[in-house]
């Protein structure tokens, strides 16, 4: 819980109280003015260029300031990566071996290299994942941010034309995921991934747990139901169609327009030439 500080609308009064704090090396009541300034800076009682006429000093004395600056600065300018980068650079030099700096650092440095921002050296960056080991950090964390650095690199690799590095890095995410994959979010993100490197079977694989649920979410269930209906030797499968049964109650609508054509929104309407799915698009769809 943070302490909470009831300070006037005066904005002049609020940075002479936190100019005041850092003055007196008072470091709990600086870190509480200055969350106070951070909400209203979110809720635009004050302007977005506030905390620029507060100079923090950049020593180690003040250096959680300057970390909470450097989050909250990211998360209101998401898109001005090297700003941030240079600002945890500048904190990694005055708290060497925070593990929380260096965390952070990768993962902007991961979030550059997707956006093509600041000369990112792959095989560096890998080096400084694999060194987060070593400081204590989650290794569920790591192992994310392994997989999200190999989901990078495989469309990296492609721009190189090194088809069989990306082959390798797809493959590393089939084999990790399963530890890291907690709900249908990520189920489906991962299965859109490895569709969209004709790895129907792996997103297949993926999406099964979740989709025989009854309460499955909607997008899950369909996406698997369009990378696998075109299969007969599934569709003649009882939990298939429990399955079918389960989308037609969901939304029977958007089932019933997987028969149309591609053109129409549909997969294709040969899906009709397979018995079972034509008795129950008539019984489903036609009433």
């Amino acid at each position: 819980m943070r302490k909470k500080v009831k300070r006037g609308d005066d904005p002049e009064k609020l940075k002479a109280s936190f100019e005041k704090a850092i003055i007196d090396k008072n470091i709990e009541e600086a870190r509480a003015i200055q969350e106070v300034i951070f909400s209203k800076i979110r809720n635009k009682s004050l302007p977005q260029d506030y905390m620029q006429s507060i100079k923090i000093p950049e020593t180690y004395t003040y250096g959680s300031l300057l970390f909470e600056y450097a989050i909250f600065n990211y998360q209101e300018n998401e898109t001005d990566l090297y700003t941030s980068i240079r600002l945890f650079e500048k904190l990694q030099i005055l708290m060497p071996g925070n593990k929380n700096i260096k965390y952070n650092l990768t993962a902007l440095k991961i979030r550059s290299w997707v956006y093509s921002q600041g000369g990112i050296d792959p095989e560096e960056l890998r080096s400084e994942i694999m060194a987060l080991q070593k400081m204590g950090i989650d290794q569920t964390l790591i192992k994310r941010m392994l997989i999200n650095y190999q989901i990078i690199r495989s469309e990296y690799q492609i721009s190189l034309k090194n088809y069989a590095e990306k082959d390798k890095s797809v493959k590393y995410i089939q084999t990790q995921y399963s530890t890291l994959v907690s709900n249908e979010n990520d189920a489906l993100n991962l299965a859109r991934y490895f569709s969209s490197y004709s790895k129907l079977d792996w997103a297949e694989k993926v999406l099964l747990k979740y989709v025989k649920k009854v309460d499955v979410n909607e997008d899950v269930l369909f996406y698997y139901l369009y990378l696998t209906i075109v299969d007969s030797k599934k569709t003649a499968l009882s939990d298939y169609r429990t399955i079918m049964l389960n989308a037609i109650n969901i939304n029977k609508e958007r089932f019933c327009k997987i028969f149309n054509s591609s053109p129409n929104g549909g997969i294709t309407f040969q899906l009709l030439k397979d018995q079972y799915l034509k008795n129950m698009y008539c019984e489903g769809c036609e009433k």
